[in-house]
């Protein structure tokens, strides 16, 4: 009788669902993207108080470029923009908050500017 109560038990307690109790306020990720010549891009994802900060930046070669950027935040589009490189930097940047979703969260910035220029950076938290 005592086996088969420590056979249940043990089954109940396997059954229960697993929460994770880590803190992840700290954690972040940055990812360098791959763009055509003469451009550069990073994606930071960060996790913070059950959201996610993304920040999208791509440096181009002159200030004034329209750019279309889409964001997909786990094979989900979630943002369709448009952005224009600015000032001497010759950059923008895109930041968006997204809900921290159970488990790993993967972020993809794709970027189309003129000429047929792109950049593409994915993140995992």
């Amino acid at each position: 009788m005592n086996r088969v109560a420590f056979v249940v038990a043990a089954a109940v307690v396997l059954a229960l669902p697993v929460t994770a109790s880590a803190d992840r306020a700290d954690d972040e990720v940055r990812a360098r993207g791959a763009c055509s010549p003469g451009r550069t891009a990073e994606l930071r994802v960060r996790a913070d108080d059950g959201e996610l900060r993304v920040e999208l930046r791509v440096v181009s070669r002159r200030s004034g470029e329209a750019w279309s950027v889409i964001l997909v935040h786990e094979r989900r589009i979630v943002t369709r923009t448009r952005a224009t490189t600015q000032g001497s930097s010759r950059s923008f940047r895109l930041r968006r908050w997204l809900p921290d979703l159970y488990g790993r969260d993967t972020v993809v910035a794709r970027a189309t500017g003129p000429g047929g220029a792109s950049c593409r950076a994915s993140a995992t938290l």
